[in-house]
């Protein structure tokens, strides 16, 4: 096991299980084409590392938080692109999550405060948006051409 800081993007599929009842092939599909097209490359090109990767959510790793915020932007940015011109009924869209600090390496896998808080904040935005921690926010407010809106204070248990 490694102690290590990491910058984490959790993000998760909003009305995932709507979506798959109206139409699952035609949901799998487009989300394996949206990774396809667009995940995949954002999070390489921003130097991610995909830890988790499921239907509805994905959990990604990054050394550097600037990257992170990067690619967190430009995917969401193009999920927009992408929705447009379909019914709101067929849109995909992803809530986000993002947090700088330590992480513990084991096997491949990673766990800890910066997961847990990553996850936790998606969980507080809207469809389409993206929740920064303090910690990300410090380091990033200056570097990324992107407005922020404060959500106040939020405690999570047990950390």
């Amino acid at each position: 096991m490694e102690l290590k800081l990491a910058a984490i993007l959790a993000t998760e599929v909003a009305g995932l299980r709507r979506l798959l009842e109206q139409d699952e092939a035609a949901t799998l599909a487009a989300l394996q084409a949206h990774h396809h097209a667009l995940v995949d490359r954002a999070i390489a090109t921003h130097r991610g590392r995909i830890v988790e990767l499921a239907a509805e959510r994905t959990l990604v790793a990054f050394e550097v938080v600037v990257d992170a915020m990067e690619c967190a932007l430009e995917i969401q940015r193009g999920m927009a692109r992408r929705n447009q011109g379909l019914p709101a009924e067929r849109r995909i869209l992803l809530r986000a999550g993002l947090d700088h600090r330590d992480v513990i390496a084991d096997r491949g896998d990673l766990t800890g405060s910066a997961v847990e808080i990553a996850c936790f904040l998606r969980n507080l935005v809207e469809p389409g948006g993206l929740c920064i921690s303090d910690t990300v926010f410090l380091q990033v407010r200056d570097r990324v051409k992107v407005g922020f809106e404060g959500l106040g204070v939020h405690r999570l248990k047990g950390l």
